[in-house]
């Protein structure tokens, strides 16, 4: 009697089992789909009757500790772009973006005849790419913490950023202008926004360390004996990971060798990518700059703390 209650019991409870699963697919083929990415830290939002098209909506409060935050999700994405031209949703996506990480950024006729290094730049004006774009450095701003780029603001270092399409000189990806208080970055859209973004971020921070009495007194010492900056007049590429792929390399690329800043800009471009290279392993010459790096920026801005896990710290 005891076996015949246990195997009723066990027929109840696989038909339940059944039932919720059921459900579950029922309510899955009827909802749009929603997956979580954990690198971007961003909603991705399917729309299975539309051929999967993606749209992609950065979160509020960007902190990649913090994975309980409010995000910023149009609840009717269609309605929303239906009743917007694409450039009032350009303007609202940059007004949104500008309010909540406090950089300003411009794009199109707002820059005008923008020179910048000896270069004459072309405006970025195509709305569609300009949404690209801004979705793109959206992105990358979200893996900062909160009010990352507010700290300087309040100390009178504003940070702006300049949409273009190109710069006159090729190959070039973005620039930093130090020139005055204020840092402005700009970025070519011609190229993939989010790396050129973190190496030219780390100019912003390397000049907010300096400003604040920072000096890299020991960065010349994780340098091979005798090594020095000579402005990229010549590279040594058996010095550089990009061209020699060991994992012991000095450098992350040859343009690193250029000058200091440069060799930390790059090299903290290396410490934003999704996928950790070897020469971030433990112990190796770039893992002992990554952590001087970061070791700066805990030491100079007060919204990093060395007990919380930022997201250029991954890997070290």
């Amino acid at each position: 009697m005891r076996r015949k209650r246990i195997s009723i019991l066990a027929k109840i409870l696989l038909f339940l089992s059944f039932s919720f699963i059921l459900v579950g697919i029922c309510f899955l083929l009827g909802e749009k789909n929603t997956f979580y990415d954990p690198v971007k830290d961003v909603y991705v939002i399917y729309y299975p009757e539309e051929n999967n098209t993606k749209v992609t909506l950065a979160n509020e409060d960007r902190n990649f500790n913090d994975m309980h935050e409010k995000k910023i999700i149009h609840n009717d994405v269609n309605d929303f772009h239906d009743n917007l031209s694409q450039e009032q949703i350009n303007l609202q996506l940059k007004e949104e973006m500008e309010s909540i990480s406090g950089i300003t950024i411009y794009y199109g006729n707002d820059i005008g005849n923008y020179l910048i290094g000896g270069m004459s730049t072309t405006p970025l004006i195509d709305s569609k790419e300009i949404y690209q774009s801004l979705l793109q450095l959206n992105s990358a701003i979200n893996l900062y913490p909160k009010d990352f780029f507010k700290e300087y603001e309040e100390k009178g270092i504003h940070l702006i950023i300049y949409l273009v399409k190109n710069y006159s000189i090729d190959n070039v990806t973005g620039v930093t202008d130090t020139s005055s208080n204020n840092v402005s970055i700009s970025l070519a859209a011609d190229y993939p926004i989010i790396e050129s973004f973190h190496h030219e971020a780390y100019h912003y921070i390397d000049y907010c360390i300096e400003k604040s009495g920072g000096l890299y007194t020991v960065w010349d010492n994780l340098n091979p004996h005798e090594f020095s900056y000579n402005g990229g007049l010549s590279y040594d590429k058996s010095l550089s990971y990009s061209s020699t792929v060991s994992k012991d390399s000095y450098f992350v690329n040859n343009y690193a060798q250029t000058s200091a800043s440069e060799d930390r800009a790059s090299t903290f471009e290396y410490m934003m990518i999704n996928n950790k290279p070897n020469c971030l392993d433990f112990g190796t010459p770039i893992w002992m700059k990554a952590r001087y790096i970061s070791q700066q920026i805990d030491l100079f801005f007060d919204t990093v703390s060395p007990s919380v896990l930022e997201y250029w710290e991954r890997y070290i």
